[in-house]
């Protein structure tokens, strides 16, 4: 039994650890660099948890890789090689030349002016591959599987950000998939050493205050970060904790990382465990995103309900990460009344709203808790103890349903809100488009679909993933819906039933049982919005209106009807590449936007 969520959430990340600036300088010899980068070989905490299904897949292109192998005649040693220009070490065949144009060797153009000496020092970009071979940002570097160096530019010459691109197979979401997983570490710990000691050659500042680095997918080892004194530029920023920052980094893994697959009790360790059952009423969505949160909190593994962090200037506490102004909120909202009834109190206990022993004192130290949070105090292990569990999961179930309601179903938004401890309404624009923004949004997106993928699923089953860049929760979970349903049938003919069932699932209901019947009913639900063709996600719904002519009854009579999945595919009764309308009398998109 297989299941297919669109993205799906990788462990593992970073621990910022105090820099060693004295490390990092060309004057290092060579054995004292290999008994830095010795420990350094290890992977990132979290890391070698997740081994994709479709391993086979990483060998497939070794053949070419070899090849470049046999180009090499030396390692790269960072100690003696850091007076060399590029040009130089291709010369030497340290690294592979891929250059578009023959550079001059070893000349004084290598090296920037005086002049520019004194503007702001390049950044070290530090990037996974992308599967469909357009990565973010053009590379300097690549570091093949097995470790080989491929120089694509004279990155001295062109000024801007040293980008080095790690090369992976399709479906890898973790460094210790490849099979020479120790040869890449060690290569890119050469190659950092290098470029950064060439950077604070050429920069007084960089030499000064260290080297900033980009590492938006957790691909360098701590140790490495602070033995050569470089500076983790966090892409969320400093206002959310390191195990949040952890979280959003390994989630990235999955930006362009096309298909792969694991198995469901691998994609469980990704979530902090969750030891109290769905409550009445609530719902398999509710529980997705209440899931979502703790993902990126990224709660204590053994005991999530107690965990305590520090993020800006206040502190969270629980599974969820309850700031002390969503505390209050939650308790204001009960209306117990001023002074406190305790009759109210008792009514509410037998509701199972409050725990049992709950009363007046309890109530006034608990708001006592969550003021001292919000004014940075930290809880200790007393004062959790008035956030029982199943007091948290109530909690999380009523504030979160109010977020998801104000943000329209949006999760991202949602999850926005909860880590900025904002109401889905104070987010401004900034906070929705900015990088910090931009990256906590996408990062829930993936565990929204993971979480969603791990409803559908038992256990013993396999999770497929497929990342298509974008799309909403919602859109995503209707696209999964779509899929399972068109590979249970897998009839032709029926597409309108196989999408009304899909439908179904989320809360649309499609009346009749053809294809052209169903543009004016979504049309006209205040839940859905139609959309231009060219700005289609995972989700939306096609409908191609019949044009009285064509070769089949569908192009004269009925129409077609499919869920778009993302990556040239729609599911209807079957899945298949799009069908582009020809022979239709136009195509009209639609997205469940609530």
């Amino acid at each position: 039994m297989v299941h297919e969520p669109q993205e799906i959430r990788p462990v593992g990340g970073r621990n910022t650890r105090e820099a060693d600036e004295s490390v990092g300088s060309s004057h290092r010899t060579s054995a004292a660099f290999s008994r830095e980068v010795a420990p350094m070989l290890s992977s990132r905490p979290g890391d070698g948890s997740v081994v994709a299904q479709n391993d086979g897949t990483a060998a497939a292109n070794d053949g070419g890789t070899t090849n470049l192998a046999a180009r090499i005649a030396r390692k790269l040693d960072p100690a003696k090689d850091s007076a060399k220009p590029v040009s130089q070490l291709i010369n030497e065949q340290v690294f592979v030349d891929a250059r578009p144009q023959a550079a001059e060797r070893l000349q004084v153009s290598d090296r920037r002016s005086v002049t520019d000496q004194t503007s702001k020092p390049p950044e070290v970009v530090v990037q996974y591959s992308n599967a469909s071979g357009k990565p973010d940002q053009k590379p300097d570097f690549t570091i093949t599987k097995d470790g080989t160096v491929v120089a694509h530019t004279d990155f001295e010459k062109h000024g801007g950000n040293v980008v080095i691109q790690v090369e992976r197979p399709e479906g890898q979401v973790d460094p210790q998939q490849n099979p020479d997983f120790a040869k890449q570490q060690e290569a890119q710990a050469r190659l950092l050493a290098y470029v950064n000691n060439r950077i604070k050659q050429d920069y007084p500042e960089a030499e000064k205050n260290g080297v900033k680095l980009q590492d938006a997918q957790g691909l360098v080892a701590p140790e490495l970060e602070n033995q050569l004194g470089m500076q983790n530029a966090s892409q969320i920023g400093d206002n959310y904790s390191q195990e949040t920052q952890r979280a959003v980094e390994n989630l990235g893994r999955f930006n362009g990382s096309g298909r792969g697959s694991m198995s469901r009790e691998r994609a469980d360790g990704y979530f902090p465990q969750r030891d109290v059952p769905m409550q009445p009423g609530e719902t398999n969505a509710a529980a997705a995103f209440k899931d979502t949160l703790a993902a990126l909190v990224n709660a204590d593994k053994e005991r999530p309900y107690e965990t305590v962090r520090k993020q800006g200037n206040e502190y969270r506490a629980g599974r969820y990460g309850f700031s002390g102004r969503q505390i209050s909120n939650w308790l204001a909202g009960l209306d117990l009344g001023d002074p406190p009834d305790p009759a109210k109190i008792e009514e509410l206990i037998k509701q199972g709203k409050l725990p049992k022993g709950f009363n007046v004192e309890k109530l006034k130290q608990l708001q006592a808790m969550a003021k001292g949070m919000a004014d940075g105090k930290q809880p200790s292990a007393e004062d959790m103890k008035l956030l029982p569990k199943e007091m948290q999961e109530t909690m999380a179930t009523d504030l979160t349903g109010k977020m998801l309601k104000d943000a329209g179903n949006d999760s991202s938004v949602a999850a926005l809100a909860w880590m900025q401890n904002k109401e889905v309404g104070e987010l401004t624009q900034a906070d929705l488009t900015s990088p910090e923004g931009q990256a906590i949004r996408d990062a829930s997106q993936k565990a929204y679909s993971l979480a969603t993928a791990r409803q559908m699923s038992e256990r013993g089953d396999t999770l497929n993933f497929q990342d298509n860049g974008r799309g909403s929760p919602l859109g995503i979970e209707i696209a999964q819906h779509a899929e399972r349903v068109a590979n249970n049938m897998g009839t032709v003919g029926w597409c309108y039933r196989g999408v009304k069932r899909a439908l179904d699932k989320v809360g649309i209901n499609l009346e009749g049982g053809y294809a052209k019947q169903a543009a004016s009913q979504l049309a006209s639900n205040p839940r859905v919005q139609e959309v231009s063709k060219a700005d289609m996600q995972p989700g939306d719904i096609l409908v191609h209106q019949p044009a009285g002519y064509g070769r089949t009854k569908g192009q004269q009579y009925a129409g077609h009807i499919a869920v778009y999945l993302g990556n040239g595919k729609e599911a209807s009764d079957h899945v298949q590449s799009v069908i582009k309308g020809q022979g239709y009398g136009g195509t009209r998109v639609f997205r469940v936007v609530a």
